[in-house]
């Protein structure tokens, strides 16, 4: 798990633990070495892809890794994600972003010219929106929203 900072990281860590007890879960911080991806006031650096680095234990976790998603607001206005160090990665390594977008997210677009499996978090808010509606009337709706969703991402491209 990378977080911000390794405090942030390692309580994820053990939230995630309790209840994947199965599960060999560390904790890194995000930036390292060179920078702080935060500015004084706390907010996220939109430039951070010129001073980060990875260490050489974080690099060691993306070549054995199967999976990344990005559950933070990096890439929501756009940041790119061409820190990272892709030709380091598990050749496996799926990529999800938990960002929805109709042009795909600057983390997706990044991880498929890389040559990896990416997807946004379109199907999340689709699945999102059809638990919601069940909750609320009691009607089941699967894969209704999903069609929806993608024809109307369909036309927003055209």
């Amino acid at each position: 798990v990378v977080n911000r900072t390794l405090t942030r990281a390692q309580r994820l860590v053990d939230a995630c633990s309790l209840h994947f007890p199965q599960v060999a879960f560390s904790a890194f911080p995000f930036c390292l070495a060179t920078g702080d991806s935060k500015t004084e006031s706390g907010t996220a650096n939109k430039e951070f892809a010129s001073f980060v680095t990875f260490s050489s234990e974080l690099i060691e976790v993306f070549k054995k890794g199967d999976l990344i998603v990005n559950s933070t607001s990096i890439g929501l206005s756009g940041e790119s994600f061409n820190v990272l160090p892709w030709e380091r990665f598990s050749k496996n390594m799926v990529i999800y972003d938990m960002i929805y977008s109709a042009y795909g997210t600057p983390l997706v677009r990044a991880a498929r010219a890389a040559g990896f499996l990416a997807c946004d978090g379109l199907g999340m808010l689709a699945a999102q929106g059809e638990a919601a509606f069940e909750l609320w009337t009691g009607h089941n709706v699967d894969g209704v929203m999903r069609a929806a969703l993608d024809m109307n991402v369909e036309n927003a491209k055209h």
